[in-house]
């Protein structure tokens, strides 16, 4: 999570970013490197995932700010299943069950 805080903090987009300035202009060694950023950007996203029961409830904001930035195509699948409660849903066990009934309409033909 600090590093989630961290990561808003530097963010040149964010509100509280551009609040905390005494200025609009970016300070020297404020903005990092695009490879930089992409690889925190990573760590966050592992580390959010990795804890996601907790940072969900502690802090829906911030993950919506960090779906804004974007989601590295390695934790696109389970974040977008994450986000949408796609694992506790109990349309998985309805869809077993469907599938092992029999149905009038297998027999056409």
């Amino acid at each position: 999570m600090e590093q989630l805080n961290r990561f808003n903090e530097e963010d040149s987009k964010s509100v509280v970013s551009r609040k905390s300035g005494s200025s609009d202009s970016p300070r020297i060694g404020e903005q990092s490197l695009p490879e930089d950023d992409e690889e925190d950007l990573w760590t966050v996203w592992g580390d959010v995932i990795r804890n996601w029961e907790q940072e969900i409830k502690r802090n829906p904001a911030a993950i919506k700010t960090l779906v804004k930035r974007g989601i590295p195509q390695h934790f696109r699948t389970i974040a977008w299943q994450l986000l949408s409660n796609a694992s506790v849903s109990s349309i998985h066990e309805l869809y077993s069950d469907y599938m092992r009934q029999s149905s009038v309409y297998e027999k056409v033909g």
